[in-house]
């Protein structure tokens, strides 16, 4: 399982379409978050997010570390 770290970007594919999120950082308050900017392409959109980390690796693949 890939580590998750800052700098990394992980693909999300969903019935809503594809996004990529760039991890900024990870926190590991309350179970852990990953603070990240999402970018969807296909509505040309950008926005910071925070992200669970459990059941992080199920939703997500890592593209670039």
């Amino acid at each position: 399982m890939q580590h998750v770290d800052a700098g990394q970007l992980w693909l999300d594919k969903t019935s809503k379409g594809e996004r990529v999120v760039y991890i900024q950082s990870v926190t590991q308050n309350f179970g852990g978050y990953v603070n990240a900017i999402s970018y969807n392409f296909a509505k040309n959109t950008r926005r910071y997010t925070q992200i669970k980390l459990a059941g992080f690796h199920a939703q997500f693949r890592c593209l670039a570390t």
